[in-house]
């Protein structure tokens, strides 16, 4: 009797579990095919700056950057999400050296993920950024702010150092930053 019921259920499981795996792939190949084209541009400019180091190819980051940020608009719930806006920040702070949209990316990764790995170092970025342009008030508030939001993180040390080169005192009670400064960087 057992076995006969045995019999009977397993194809029944084949086939639900047919049906299950089907829709998950299709799924799976839909949703993939953004994160398909970012690993294809990725690879091309691996290549195109192994092949010129010296000048990146503009056009392939501005698709590359394009291409992250277009993959947070449309998954704003993956996880990949916050990891390829950080890397679309570091596209734009690098190749493109637009120092003010960058500390916009890396501050917009801690206002809409700050629970992913990727948003303390956004922020530490952010603070970094405006030290990069001799904007030490703003760099002070973001480092405190990076500290006090992140009290254990392996960048604290960084951050902590960065405000006594400015002959400051790091203040780990400052108060939240909700957004950057009108025109952050010029």
């Amino acid at each position: 009797m057992m076995i006969r019921f045995l019999l009977l259920s397993i194809p029944k499981f084949l086939l639900i579990f047919s049906i299950i795996f089907s829709c998950k792939q299709k799924f799976y190949k839909a949703e993939n095919s953004d994160k398909l084209r970012i690993d294809s541009l990725e690879n091309e400019m691996r290549l195109a700056t192994e092949k010129n180091p010296s000048e990146p190819d503009l056009k392939l980051a501005m698709y590359l950057a394009q291409a992250y940020q277009n993959y947070d608009v449309k998954y704003p719930t993956d996880s990949l999400s916050p990891k390829f806006l950080f890397k679309a920040g570091q596209v734009i702070e690098n190749v493109f050296e637009d120092k003010s949209r960058a500390a916009e990316i890396y501050f917009s990764i801690y206002k809409k993920y700050p629970k992913s790995k990727a948003a303390p170092y956004a922020l530490f970025m952010t603070g970094n950024l405006f030290h990069t342009v001799h904007d030490t008030v703003h760099s002070v508030e973001m480092l405190n702010f990076f500290m006090a939001k992140y009290p254990d993180h392996e960048l604290k040390k960084d951050a902590a150092s960065l405000i006594e080169s400015f002959n400051m005192v790091a203040d780990t009670s400052s108060r939240p930053v909700k957004e950057l400064p009108i025109n952050p960087i010029q």
